[in-house]
């Protein structure tokens, strides 16, 4: 397969041709995996496990993550993207294949030799065990009829010891328990990265606010008109009902055909709703 370092150099580009197929095939690969399997993901191409679930949640992937997805689960990566429908499998060839239709040189396939050695080891431990023969038994000596008559003496002349019967204790089964376990700890996992899109979502609703000249304007207007307000007269608006501020918003609504301080006020509270 392909070298780590090779890996490493490879571009996060978006290479995806078919985003709700790529969303629901790298979703079903994720979910199988286990722990490792994620972390080996990550450590082929000098990753966060992070960022692989990411792709899966959002359905983009790129060169670099759609190669590691392909060989965990053994499909052409060309599938994972969406340019092809048919799994197929994760194959020097089919990488390749989809390295040169990204723009990336064909890599040199490794071929690894084994000696007999190894052969004869591999097809030593596929064999069937051979039945063992059972062992015929012989007659006893004189020498160990008279340990086992003497061993048989002892015990009887041993007091009877009497031990307490403990109830049975459930065996907590941990397998079950180490299974639930992982699974709350992957749906946490998912809560603080859909909490991390949504920051990230917010920040970019924020950047295009404020690269926004007369969005600006009107933030730094709403910030004197708040510096200049009575301070009693806050207690006055949190008795203002939901029909009160829908009743001020018409008012507002019907005075913008004749006031420019309507309409920049209007402007402020539809910013101010975003």
């Amino acid at each position: 397969m392909l070298d780590k370092e090779f890996l490493k150099t490879l571009k996060q580009t978006d290479a995806t041709k078919d985003s709700a197929k790529t969303k629901e095939r790298l979703s079903a690969i994720w979910k199988a995996s286990d722990k490792d399997a994620r972390q080996k993901m990550a450590d082929m191409v000098g990753g966060a496990v992070s960022t692989f679930h990411t792709a899966a949640l959002k359905g983009r992937v790129s060169v670099k993550l759609a190669i590691p997805f392909a060989m965990a689960a053994d499909v052409d990566p060309a599938y994972l993207t969406g340019e092809t429908d048919e799994p197929g499998t994760c194959t020097d060839e089919n990488v390749n294949a989809f390295l040169t239709a990204h723009d990336y040189e064909a890599q040199p396939i490794k071929k690894t030799r084994r000696g007999r050695s190894a052969a004869k080891a591999e097809a030593e431990a596929s064999a069937e065990p051979a039945a063992e023969k059972p062992k015929r038994r012989g007659r006893k000596s004189k020498a160990e009829k008279a340990a086992e008559a003497f061993m048989a003496a002892e015990e009887e002349a041993e007091p009877a010891i009497e031990i307490d019967v403990v109830e049975e204790v459930p065996v907590i089964e941990l397998a079950a328990d180490l299974d639930e376990l992982e699974d709350e700890l992957e749906d946490e996992l998912e809560e603080e990265l859909e909490d991390e899109l949504e920051d990230e979502l917010e920040d970019d609703i924020s950047d295009a606010i404020f690269d926004d000249p007369m969005l600006a304007e009107l933030l730094e207007m709403a910030g004197e008109k708040i510096a200049a307000f009575d301070p009693d007269k806050f207690a006055a608006l949190d008795d203002l009902s939901f029909s009160d501020i829908e009743t001020l918003l018409r008012s507002l609504e019907i005075k913008m055909t004749a006031s420019d301080s309507a309409r920049t006020l209007m402007r402020l509270v539809r910013l101010l709703l975003v």
